[in-house]
């Protein structure tokens, strides 16, 4: 079977709009629980061409590993000429909010570095906006699109959904569970979450990444209720260095932007590919230390969990390349090592800057994380 790996990296959903609007913006109500903006301009049902423009499925091989070859499902023919083989694993890949892209070709380099594959990037940059609840806003068609896909893989070439992995960063780990609750023809067979967004994420698991969007889901936590999402939501969540902002290796001032520690999952995932093992042990969840007396429980994080592991693991790491550490190394770290929550106002204060008006994310500049 073909493997299909898809890496997804960023958030949202319509519903009732509430009849306020400030400086073009409408506040939208989810439900009666959060509000998000909207430009009534760039959503709507009918708004099919602006997404679809705004897309783009980028497919790189071993025989074009810089330029890509851009793939059009939308198109009406059946017999057009590719690179793509489903005799191949492939591998997708789906930026976050206000990305550079970095994330997303360290994994490719990654995965083609170390074995042939088709790799496929969803770049919607061109849809992408400074203010952040509007880039939350835009996920679940982003999702739609990426679903979309997934039933083009399996239409035009056979590849089974369930041979599907899919992989997303922060907005594009929800993504990831919205696309894989709406394909078509199938189930997807595994989605991992790197760091999912925490900010206007709410517990229903229809609108968010769950463990129930694939036959296997696992996460990987790296700024846990800052940046990213606190609690469990796959069948195996991982929280390295107890999944706090901010991770070893990072700047002080990540514990205020977040943006080393949001983006560390993909420095674990690219190492995994490369060879690199994670040991993790079982553990309470964010914010707790591993639990070294029971070995035999122990796996690995990253692109080679078992798809039959269960449950929180933790794990201490380097403060820079190679991260991963072995056992005897994290024995000792943990003998010196305790984890401390941010604290609520902190953390209430972090929130609130996500909130505020979009002219005032310019200020921020580069110090922005990619969600």
């Amino acid at each position: 079977l073909v493997a299909v790996l898809i890496v997804v990296s960023a958030a949202a959903h319509a519903g009732q709009r509430a009849g306020r609007t400030r400086r073009g913006l409408t506040w939208a109500d989810w439900s009666g629980s959060d509000q998000v903006p909207v430009h009534a301009k760039q959503v709507g049902s009918s708004d099919e061409e602006y997404y679809r423009n705004g897309i783009h499925f980028e497919l790189y091989t071993v025989k074009n590993p810089d330029e890509p070859e851009l793939l059009d499902i939308y198109s009406s023919e059946l017999d057009f000429e590719t690179v793509f083989d489903a005799r191949r694993p492939t591998k997708v890949a789906v930026h976050g909010w206000l990305s550079d892209g970095l994330g997303l070709i360290q994994l490719r380099k990654a995965f083609l570095a170390t074995s042939d594959v088709n790799y496929i990037a969803v770049n919607w940059t061109d849809i992408d906006t400074i203010v952040y609840p509007l880039a939350r806003y835009h996920v679940s068609s982003i999702a739609q699109r990426v679903a979309f896909l997934l039933d083009f893989l399996r239409i035009m070439f056979g590849v089974p959904l369930s041979s599907v992995h899919v992989i997303g960063h922060s907005l594009g780990a929800h993504i990831s569970g919205l696309a894989g609750s709406m394909v078509q023809w199938g189930r997807l067979g595994r989605i991992t979450g790197l760091d999912p967004a925490g900010p206007l994420f709410l517990n229903d698991p229809t609108r968010r990444l769950d463990k129930n969007d694939a036959m296997f889901v696992d996460v990987i936590h790296t700024c846990a209720n800052l940046l990213g999402y606190r609690d469990a939501i796959g069948h195996t969540d991982f929280y390295p260095n107890g999944g706090n902002c901010f991770q070893p290796g990072c700047a002080l001032t990540d514990m205020t932007q977040g943006t080393c520690s949001h983006d560390r999952g993909y420095d674990f995932m690219e190492e995994s590919i490369r060879g690199g093992i994670f040991t993790a042990f079982p553990c309470a969840g964010a914010n707790s230390a591993p639990d070294f007396s029971q070995p035999d429980k122990n796996i690995v994080m990253g692109v080679s969990t078992p798809p039959s592991s269960r449950g929180s693991f933790c794990l201490y790491t380097n403060d820079a390349s190679p991260f991963a550490m072995d056992q005897t190394k994290q024995l000792k770290v943990a003998a010196n090592t305790s984890t401390t929550e941010p604290d609520e106002q902190f953390r209430a204060r972090v929130y609130r800057t996500f909130m505020r008006r979009g002219t005032e994310y310019e200020s921020l500049g580069r110090d922005m994380p990619d969600f």
